[in-house]
């Protein structure tokens, strides 16, 4: 049987014997990188930029679950690092915007906050814990993360926004949906919040099915949220207002908000400027506006796409 050897392989990210424990409500959000450097295998496997889309996003796979690794198995690296000696520091409850240009490593930093790469131990902590020794379902229980292109499925928005957490009551959907703003979208459609949205929410536009991938992540209510270009086909004004909405939640999250969109970005709390897999510059918008640098060379070519949109 052909698919049987790939069935029977056993996936080479694990929990240790001595795994560290780390329930949900003694999580406090601090995320710390310390000398990070990985570099992806050499392989003709599935794209390593989608792994955390496959297993964190609900919808994908079940956010108890045990990813399946079997395609790390290589050890052989490419000839660059990914991530290259990167530091970066982010504070619990803090909205971090994580920019560069194409390839500098921010999804790969995304990847490898929920331990779905092997990663070597020491190099990055979750409230001062090595990442590599947290239990596996205790650290991505803590995490709700959004890619680019979520999984919908043919049935109502209302389940679709519900997949993560079944028992979820309107008012709770509700409110994942407004700070998602889609909310008065979903009001204006022909059968509101039972609206079938089709296979892949075909019915909808892109905007629209991100920021339902976005409510869903949000009604899990972790301590962590990691948007990982989740916002790429929302308008800049509506992008700005969720990261606002995040904000000013009565419970803090630490928040990774990875975008090409440097007008929403600009309103995090710090941006992290990556390139080559290192952190280049860190601070608030209008500091590093004032460095000029890298940061400053894509905020110009941004306001000029604006301009010339």
């Amino acid at each position: 049987m052909v698919l049987k050897p790939f069935f029977e392989r056993q996936p080479n990210i694990v929990d240790p014997i001595d795994a560290i424990d780390l329930p949900l409500d003694r999580v406090e959000g601090h995320i710390h990188a310390r000398q990070l450097t990985y570099a992806f295998p050499t392989t003709d496997s599935a794209d390593p930029a989608s792994t955390a889309a496959d297993h964190l996003d609900p919808a994908n796979h079940s956010h108890h679950s045990q990813p399946d690794n079997h395609h790390r198995d290589t050890v052989k690296s490419s000839s660059r690092n990914a991530l290259d000696q990167l530091n970066v520091d982010i504070h619990a409850g803090e909205t971090i915007a994580i920019v560069g240009p194409i390839g500098s490593g921010k999804s790969t930093l995304a990847n490898a906050i929920p331990h779905v790469l092997n990663i070597d131990p020491d190099q990055l902590f979750l409230d001062g814990i090595d990442i590599t020794r947290i239990r596996l379902n205790d650290l991505r229980r803590a995490i709700a993360y959004v890619p680019q292109d979520s999984f919908l499925f043919g049935t109502a928005i209302s389940n679709n926004i519900r997949y993560g957490k079944p028992d979820a009551s309107f008012d709770e959907i509700y409110r994942a949906a407004q700070a998602a703003q889609i909310h008065d979208e979903i009001l204006n459609f022909p059968q509101q919040y039972d609206t079938i949205v089709g296979e892949r929410g075909i019915t909808l536009s892109g905007g629209q099915r991100q920021r339902t991938a976005l409510a869903r992540a949000l009604l899990l209510d972790a301590p962590i949220l990691i948007l990982d270009d989740a916002l790429s086909s929302v308008d800049n004004q509506t992008a700005t207002q969720i990261l606002r909405n995040l904000s000013s939640g009565t419970r803090k999250k630490t928040v990774l908000f990875i975008s090409h969109q440097l007008s929403a970005a600009a309103t995090a709390d710090r941006v992290v400027v990556l390139d080559r897999g290192r952190a280049v510059q860190v601070g608030k918008h209008e500091e590093l506006l004032a460095e000029g640098g890298l940061y400053g060379s894509l905020w110009n070519e941004h306001q000029l796409e604006a301009l010339l949109a």
